[in-house]
């Protein structure tokens, strides 16, 4: 019997930034004990490394860029929740299972995301609110510190978790191009879906 993964994992060939490889074995470190289905683009050199794991994937992914194929591409995955990582990013221990636990306590949420350090241990902007300043993000608003998870309004594209049944409901909106992640927060809203960061799921550090 085909089992249903708990997660499919789409991995962003974002265009000479990042590391592909790197990334890619940062994902796969998560499958115990979360079962992954991963999803990597074909064409990039990575079917030699990787061909051999069962949990792997490799999609048509002609686009090189933010936000290129996702669309697509998780219209294709099986997994309870989908997510994606761009290449400039590696997944930290812990990172995905603490980000299912999340989304399975509140399955009022049709998309979360993580915090984002810099390689130097910088704490990074990429969840953002309406209610604040334009463009700015809570990460930076005086009296919370990224220590608490909340609501956001939309979540910055690099690391970011949707509930499958919410993408489904929104899957009519092609959502591609580099501002994929708002848009699609924004067709989630409107359909009563909430948007959170998540402060205890952490170790996700930028490569660049």
């Amino acid at each position: 019997m085909d089992i249903q993964p708990d997660l499919s994992v789409y991995v962003v060939d974002v265009g000479g930034r990042g590391d592909l490889p790197v990334c890619a074995e940062s994902v796969l470190a998560q499958n115990d004990p979360v079962l992954l289905e991963v999803l990597l683009p074909s064409g990039r050199g990575l079917e030699d490394s990787f061909c051999h794991r069962s949990e792997v994937q490799f999609v048509n992914a002609p686009h090189v860029g933010p936000g290129a194929n996702i669309y697509e591409v998780w219209q294709q995955a099986r997994g309870r929740y989908l997510a994606v990582i761009y290449a400039n990013v590696v997944a930290g221990a812990g990172c995905f299972l603490g980000m299912l636990d999340f989304l399975d306590e509140h399955p009022d949420v049709g998309a979360a995301a993580p915090r984002l350090f810099s390689r130097d241990n910088v704490l990074q902007g990429n969840c953002f609110r309406r209610s604040f300043l334009p463009r700015k993000s809570p990460l930076k608003m005086k009296g919370w510190d990224g220590l608490s998870s909340m609501e956001v309004d939309w979540l910055g594209p690099e690391l970011v978790f949707v509930n499958r049944i919410a993408f489904a409901e929104c899957a009519a909106h092609d959502f591609s191009g580099p501002l994929w992640s708002k848009r699609m927060c924004k067709q989630l809203r409107g359909n009563g879906w909430h948007q959170f960061f998540v402060h205890y799921s952490r170790g996700i550090v930028c490569l660049e």
